[in-house]
């Protein structure tokens, strides 16, 4: 679901700033080196799921960021 967030954003929320755009690649880049890292044994599951939760978190309090950015800036406010 996080990937289907990060990858479908520009659709999902098209009134966002560009800045939240790339702030989103920049996790879901993050998120396939972990993932890449991962697979190829570097670190364990325990590491894994500790970078993604951190991830997820990470994105989430900029999307919160971004959300009342966009409002404030909304026309219709």
């Amino acid at each position: 679901m996080f990937l289907l967030l990060l990858v479908g954003g520009p659709w999902i929320v098209r009134r966002m700033p560009r800045a939240y755009f790339l702030a989103s690649w920049a996790f879901l880049a993050g998120l396939l080196v972990s993932i890449a890292l991962f697979a190829t044994g570097y670190f364990g599951l325990t590491a894994f799921e500790i970078i993604v939760f951190a991830l997820i978190f990470g994105w989430l309090a900029v999307f919160i960021r971004f959300m009342v950015v966009a409002d404030q800036t909304d026309p219709r406010s």
